[in-house]
């Protein structure tokens, strides 16, 4: 778009001798430069007495006379209504920035999904609310309402569309626990109707239905020992409160791992309570994980285990190991990386200044902040906070 001079347009508009030549001029170059303010008053002035409120609208609204063109447009809005011509009335106060009344004027001519959309555009959140259910649309207004935290309202569309699940929720939330208790009753009988019986578990859980809960449990136990799924048999098995079978079924997993991965057979053990059985294994592994010298793959099975003691003793072999390597190690980078790796491990036991100084050594300045933030020492943490921020500035570069 090519853009004029105020005085260009000044002198070019001046030799014109006619006020309708100058008017459509103005109209044409509307927005393309400034043009004088005696020239746009005089084109809005005609077009508004020539009966092209159009044109006037359009020369107000570009010149930033918001409140002259919606005067303008006012005029053709209401003759507009007053014939029935709802859409195009909408239209031109929507342009007008005549919100409220293009909402109107939309719902007038039955066009509920622009009403409403723009009233949604507009912030008109209960309004647009309204117009999304008169148009049909509820999980719109239903999202809306929980958009705009109007749980109530939510709550109340999304029991609507059979959301019960979500209603549920959101009653939660909103505080009102005999609602979602409703809600999620709903949902849980619905599911086991359906035979969705591990989805009606959840539900029977969030009631407080313990015995409804291991009834399904139990169900659901022996329907997934039926077709092979060993590992959800034990689980269910274990929720029903059937100790015996879960165990025997746990048992098999564990067996079944134990060649493949024994750390998976631990887990499972772990996981059903066969501490004993789950602690053997641990052992077993972190012994082999030692010997080959793979301190970080130990700490995390010790960690597992939740054996505190051999995590401790654990981290205290990482630390003179990989000491004992940086007296030896001249590689810039692997250094680097064996500091962090005892930063970590004095870290993981509590010794903090050992970790700072590893971090500091090893430029992981982030690091050592928060740990010397940990320890009260202020100027230590915003000099290493400083660094780090720099360095990353440095690299950005």
């Amino acid at each position: 778009m090519v853009k004029y001079r105020k005085k260009n347009l000044e002198k070019v508009l001046s030799h014109l001798t006619t006020t309708e030549g100058r008017a459509w001029a103005v109209y044409s170059l509307s927005g393309a430069g400034k043009i004088p303010q005696r020239f746009i008053d005089e084109a809005i002035k005609f077009y508004e007495n020539t009966g092209n409120p159009y044109h006037a609208f359009s020369i107000a609204l570009d010149a930033g006379m918001l409140k002259k063109a919606q005067e303008v447009a006012l005029v053709e809005i209401e003759k507009c209504e007053d014939k029935g011509k709802f859409s195009t009335a909408a239209s031109l106060a929507r342009d007008a920035r005549l919100v409220e009344r293009a909402v109107e004027d939309y719902e007038k001519a039955q066009m509920l999904k622009e009403a409403a959309d723009l009233a949604r555009s507009a912030g008109m959140k209960e309004r647009a609310i309204g117009l999304y259910e008169k148009l049909g649309d509820l999980s719109d207004a239903a999202r809306l309402a929980e958009d705009n935290m109007m749980l109530e309202k939510a709550v109340e569309l999304y029991e609507k569309i059979g959301r019960y699940s979500k209603a549920g929720e959101l009653a939660e939330k909103a505080g009102k626990k005999e609602k979602a208790a409703q809600m999620f009753l709903i949902e849980m009988e619905s599911a086991e109707r359906s035979g969705n019986l591990n989805y009606a578990v959840i539900f029977a859980e969030k009631l407080g239905k313990e015995d409804k809960a291991k009834q399904l449990c139990t169900v659901l136990a022996e329907k997934e020992e039926k077709i092979g799924n060993i590992e959800s048999a034990a689980r269910y098995a274990k929720k029903a409160g059937m100790e015996e079978k879960a165990k025997q079924l746990y048992s098999i997993i564990i067996k079944k791992n134990m060649k493949k991965d024994p750390r998976l057979s631990a887990r499972y053990a772990m996981e059903a309570g066969l501490g004993e059985e789950a602690i053997r294994i641990y052992s077993k592994l972190i012994k082999k994980a030692e010997k080959n010298k793979g301190f970080d793959y130990a700490i995390s099975l010790a960690k597992e285990a939740e054996m505190k003691e051999k995590v401790k003793q654990l981290c205290l072999a990482t630390v003179e190991h990989y000491e004992k390597e940086l007296t030896t190690e001249t590689d810039y980078y692997k250094r680097l990386k064996l500091f962090e790796r005892v930063g970590e491990a004095a870290e993981e036991i509590g010794l903090i200044d050992k970790a700072m100084e590893s971090y500091e050594k090893g430029g992981s300045f982030f690091r050592a902040a928060q740990l010397a933030k940990s320890l009260g020492q202020k100027k230590s943490a915003k000099s290493y906070e400083k660094l780090s921020w720099l360095i990353r500035e440095q690299w950005a570069d």
